[in-house]
């Protein structure tokens, strides 16, 4: 039995050598290869941005199962401020004298984003420099970005399909009645739709007008933007929407020539034919990575809030609530002059939310800290916004949703109904039940659980009235109970205190200042297990959302935009 035990120490001390070794010269190799890449001395003056995948906030965290689920590569992500940065420092260097836009393998970009990105191409050009932009095809996202560009190429055989902003969700009641499975819902906010589809069959007329509200406001900017840009004709470009079918038959279905003929795109070309005309070229982050900037007398830190907000999951898309208030606490006690607090978040669990909240409210009173609001600060994600001593959002930011629910499922009836098993037992006390999945709640546990939930709803009216100085009345009835807005629109009812980016919450702190990006850190292991245990097959996406979120009162303030 020794000699055995012997053997599998040594055998497994020898595969933590080999995985140790191999992860060593790995990283080591891939420093070697940034650092040599970085110091590369290019003689361009074309600045090139190939955006791939995703538009984020922050340097999106993969874990070891996402690296097993892309075929052994991590997902591919474009972190926002690069692109930013580096138009902003391309717009003030007289050797670069135009910028080339590669956008044929991007991903989601959020409203916010791209309102962002088109702020500084704007300037880039206004500094008379020109901007150029290909994509094989182009959707709402990269025609946002294209429409700024001086010339816009598509290959010949390429699509476009611009299409408006639209929400459609799962609806589940039906199924729920047919399969005898029990839902309670407990919710504060009229307007808080998220549980909607577990309640009803469809979306309500009530709901669908309040989306309708925001997303008329965000997508009529894109429409304007877009007939700007392109010095399109109002109604000919209205018609391309209402009359889609009639559009494409005047064209037989070329879209090669509907583009060309009503000005979307000035050039067909394919990408073989752009790479070879446009050869000698400046990557943008070798272009950042050669022209940092000097630092500046005063150290601003920048956090990113980005995901679901929860209280400690790490995985991939979620804001760890403990390791959020460790940070800040880091910052309040550093050599900061201020803080820039980030979101990107449609919320999570009020109690994650509520523990960020006072920790930022806390370093508010040590430091400044100015709220960026990224494509969405909603619900959870605008409770924390509340402790910020200024709040800054894009006109196409998504924001509001002031509301709060909870949710308990069951299958009590559908055991008995369908497989004839009751489930049964005792408890010492009256009113304590633990939920069960298997036995529902009594109507006192219920009547408790939605007073909970309306005393919570109170806190963030409260919170919310305290901190933007709004009468609570007329935020309860006209503001909250779970509407949603659009930057612009929460400009205009004081729920945000600017319009404007991340570079215009910078400039709060003056222009002598150094922009310090913080990110929440995780190790390798602890990143390889929160992957094993956060990847699960779930036929309900936003069941296993609240899973993963898990509040520890069970009472959340979500909005799901995507």
């Amino acid at each position: 039995m020794f000699n055995f035990l012997k053997r599998v120490f040594f055998v497994s001390n020898k595969i933590r050598v080999i995985i140790l070794n191999t992860l060593f010269w790995l990283i080591f190799i891939i420093l070697l290869a940034v650092i040599l890449s970085g110091n590369i001395k290019y003689k361009s003056d074309t600045l090139f941005i190939e955006i791939i995948g995703d538009v984020v906030d922050t340097s999106a965290k993969s874990t070891f199962m996402d690296f097993l689920i892309n075929n052994n590569s991590l997902p591919q992500y474009t972190v926002l401020s690069d692109i930013t940065s580096a138009l902003s420092t391309g717009s003030g260097d007289k050797k670069i004298k135009r910028v080339i836009f590669d956008l044929d393998s991007m991903g989601h970009l959020g409203a916010a984003s791209a309102e962002e990105i088109g702020k500084e191409i704007e300037k880039f050009k206004g500094a008379g420099k020109e901007v150029i932009t290909f994509s094989s095809s182009y959707n709402r996202d990269s025609f946002y970005i294209a429409s700024y560009s001086n010339t816009i190429l598509m290959d010949p055989y390429g699509d476009f399909a611009l299409e408006g902003l639209s929400i459609e969700r799962l609806y589940y009641k039906k199924f729920f009645d047919k399969y005898n499975l029990d839902v309670e819902v407990f919710r504060a906010g009229e307007y808080k739709s998220y549980v909607e589809p577990y309640l009803e069959s469809e979306m309500s007329s009530e709901v669908k007008t309040q989306n309708l509200l925001w997303m008329n406001s965000i997508w009529n900017r894109y429409k304007d933007t877009f007939i700007n840009n392109r010095e399109l004709d109002k109604s000919s470009f209205e018609n391309y929407f209402n009359n889609r079918v009639a559009f494409v038959k005047k064209y037989s279905g070329d879209y090669s020539k509907l583009c060309i003929n009503e000005k979307f795109v000035d050039t067909l070309i394919t990408k073989e034919d752009f790479y070879n005309e446009f050869n000698n070229i400046y990557p943008y982050k070798n272009y950042l990575y050669n022209h940092k900037k000097s630092r500046g007398r005063f150290d601003i830190a920048i956090l990113n809030l980005e995901g679901d907000i929860t209280y400690s999951d790490s995985s991939s898309g979620s804001i760890n609530g403990v390791n959020i208030v460790k940070k800040l606490d880091e910052i309040k006690s550093g050599d900061y002059s201020g803080l820039v607090l980030r979101i990107n978040s449609g919320g999570g669990g009020v109690f994650a939310s509520e523990l960020i909240r006072r920790k930022v409210e806390e370093v508010n009173k040590v430091i400044p800290v100015v709220i960026s609001m990224g494509d969405v600060c909603a619900s959870g994600g605008y409770w924390i916004a509340t402790a910020g001593s200024r709040i800054y959002a894009n006109n196409n930011s998504i924001t509001g949703s002031i509301g709060v629910f909870g949710l308990l499922f069951g299958v009590e009836n559908s055991l008995k109904k369908n497989l004839l098993i009751n489930s049964d037992g005792v408890s010492t006390e009256k009113l304590y039940e633990p939920h069960s999945f298997t036995k529902n709640i009594s109507g006192e546990t219920r009547e408790i659980l939605q007073l909970n939930v309306d005393n919570t709803y109170s806190m963030f009216l409260d919170i919310v009235s305290k901190s933007r100085n709004i009468e609570i009345e007329y935020l309860k009835n006209s503001l909250a109970g779970g509407r949603v807005w659009s930057g612009n629109q929460a400009k205009e009812y004081n729920l945000v205190d600017n319009i404007g980016g991340l570079k215009s919450a910078l400039s709060f702190f003056g222009e002598n200042i150094n922009p310090v990006y913080l990110e929440e850190e995780n190790s390798v292991l602890e990143e390889i297990f929160d992957s094993f245990s956060n990847t699960k097959i779930n036929i309900f996406t936003e069941l296993s959302l609240l899973e993963r979120v898990r509040d520890k009162k069970n009472i959340y303030s979500m909005f799901l935009w995507k």
